[in-house]
């Protein structure tokens, strides 16, 4: 069976979908968004893909919107809306649910906004608010949400935070461990059991990698932010739906050989 990464949307904004193929390296052109978006987030459920809020155009437009793509039928179809319309969207999939973390509005103080979506009920519930940062990287890991980096305050400063979620208490603890380099805009992922945050901002792009809870790795071959994330399952791409909020023109695949378990991977 043969594995497949997408990018979805992006700066414009954009409907546009696109399903690589690592065996033959190849891009191609699936489906549109129903409605194009950019710095939207997207997760994995149960075979399915997701794509939840973003803007629509500029600044105020931000959106409740999630599509839900069928890779069998190469289609997307609208599912149940947010509750709070947001952009700058991290996400992560948890115990059979998918989160979504964003801002909604331009005002930092209604940053951190965390929604969790029941696909059997096809419904969006309100959770515990995470910290006012936004333009963060998710994964999830070792039965936990995790949310890192992002930018906060009015002048975008970079963090090096790291906030955990319990989906059983329902809560955000600041973790003990920052990130050895401060960015927003970055990429998450879980990966043979570590986290790893990877690119973004620091006031210029950046091409640091850095694996939970923090060491810094090699660098990218290629500095960027507003990238996606993924992980490899015995060096192939493990089936994931990823945001490319900029001009997507290059990923660094990453080859791994006996990996038996892998977390879901958010970005």
């Amino acid at each position: 069976m043969v594995d497949y990464g997408y990018v979805v949307g992006g700066s414009g904004p954009s409907a546009v979908t696109e399903q690589y193929n690592d065996i033959a390296n190849t891009w191609t052109s699936k489906a549109n968004l129903n409605t194009a978006r950019t710095a939207l987030g997207g997760f994995g459920l149960n075979n399915y893909g997701y794509t939840v809020g973003g803007l629509t155009g500029g600044v105020g437009t931000q959106s409740v919107i999630t599509e839900r793509y069928d890779d069998v039928t190469n289609s997307w179809s609208n599912k149940g809306n947010l509750n709070n319309a947001m952009y700058n969207v991290a996400c992560f999939t948890l115990n059979g649910y998918g989160y979504a973390i964003g801002s909604t509005t331009s005002l930092h103080p209604d940053s951190g906004y965390t929604e969790k979506y029941d696909d059997s009920a096809n419904s969006w519930a309100t959770r515990l608010q995470a910290d006012i940062i936004y333009g963060r990287a998710g994964f999830a890991l070792g039965g936990y949400g995790y949310i890192v980096g992002g930018f906060y305050g009015v002048t975008d400063d970079p963090e090096n935070r790291t906030e955990r979620y319990d989906d059983v208490g329902n809560s955000w603890t600041e973790m003990a461990y920052f990130l050895n380099t401060a960015r927003g805009a970055l990429a998450g992922f879980a990966l043979n059991g570590s986290g790893y945050a990877v690119g973004g901002d620091t006031g210029s792009v950046s091409a640091v990698t850095e694996q939970c809870c923090w060491t810094t790795k090699d660098n990218l071959n290629t500095a960027r932010s507003s990238l996606a994330g993924f992980a490899a399952v015995a060096g192939r791409l493990h089936k994931y739906l990823s945001i490319d909020r900029d001009n997507f023109s290059k990923i660094d695949t990453i080859n791994v050989a006996n990996i038996t378990k892998i977390d879901t991977i958010v970005y």
